[in-house]
């Protein structure tokens, strides 16, 4: 995923990184949040590829607080 910007958005990808992840409650309770088996690295790398099978997965930079 080096090929994505910091200025444009980009949809459909893989997996996201959890500094910050905006996420329907729908699709969070349906891939039963997050795995207690992860104590510190990867848990949203797993968490992301089981939410990617409830919808599609997007990186918005520009989202801001």
């Amino acid at each position: 995923m080096h090929g994505l910007t910091d200025r444009d958005a980009s949809t459909d990808i893989p997996i996201v990184s959890g500094c910050f992840m905006l996420c329907l409650s729908d699709a969070l309770i349906r891939a039963k949040g997050f795995d207690e088996a992860y104590f510190l690295y990867f848990e949203d790398f797993d968490l992301s590829l089981r939410m990617g099978e409830f919808g599609r997965l997007d990186y918005v930079p520009a989202m801001r607080d």
